[in-house]
C-alpha cells in the first residue's frame, strides 16, 4: 500500500472504508522503512555494476580525491547517504 491518497478518493469512500484507509495510513508511518532501504540497496547494486566498485570504495576514493564529482556518482553518494540514514531510523514510540 502507498502511503499517500486524494482527497477525491477519500471523499468518494464510504465513512467506514476512509476511516480504515486513514487509520491504516497512519499504522504505516509508526513503521521502519524498511522497504524504502530495500529499494536503495538495489540501486546501490546497480551503481557498483555500472561503476565496477564498491560503494565503500567510491567514499574512499571521492575522499582522496581520485574521482571526479559527476552528475552519476553523486546520485550514487546521495544513495549511499539515503540509505545510511533510513538504515538508522526505528519505529516511532507510541
Amino acid at each position: 500500500m502507498k502511503n499517500s491518497i486524494s482527497i477525491a478518493k477519500l471523499k468518494a469512500m464510504s465513512p467506514a472504508q476512509r476511516d480504515e484507509r486513514l487509520s491504516a495510513l497512519v499504522k504505516s508511518t509508526d513503521r521502519m522503512p524498511n522497504g524504502e532501504v530495500e529499494t536503495l540497496e538495489r540501486s546501490l547494486k546497480k551503481f557498483e555494476e555500472e561503476f565496477g566498485y564498491s560503494s565503500a570504495d567510491l567514499v574512499a576514493r571521492l575522499a582522496k580525491g581520485e574521482i571526479a564529482e559527476t552528475p552519476g556518482i553523486m546520485a550514487w553518494l546521495m544513495t549511499i547517504r539515503m540509505r545510511e540514514r533510513l538504515a538508522k531510523i526505528s519505529a516511532r514510540p507510541r
